[in-house]
């Protein structure tokens, strides 16, 4: 009995992972300011972690909609960026942690 409760608990919380459907993208970009979208198969949490080094440093969080399917579109716009200058970035969704990308 007690192996079956694991067993179910197991494939519960593999069912309940979040997973990217579409990795992270640059959108209306400006010399101070961009927006980072992506999608997911959960919109609890959008957070954006960035700044000048791939240590990051700063967070913004943002919102996430409902797009096709069981598929949640998430969009955090980050402002006050210097113009000219290299930015790294991974995006956040519960579990789901991007790799480090940059602009």
């Amino acid at each position: 009995m007690t192996k079956n409760i694991i067993y179910i608990i197991l494939l519960l919380s593999l069912s309940l992972a979040t997973e990217f459907n579409i990795n992270p993208y640059l959108q209306l970009a400006s010399p101070s300011s961009i927006n980072i979208m992506w999608e997911t198969n959960n919109n609890q949490q959008s957070l954006v972690e960035y700044g000048l080094t791939s240590f990051l440093g700063n967070s913004q969080t943002g919102t996430a909609v409902t797009g096709s399917g069981s598929s949640y579109i998430h969009d955090v716009e980050i402002t006050n960026l210097e113009s000219n200058t290299k930015y790294f970035y991974r995006v956040i969704t519960n579990d789901a942690i991007s790799e480090i990308y940059n602009f």
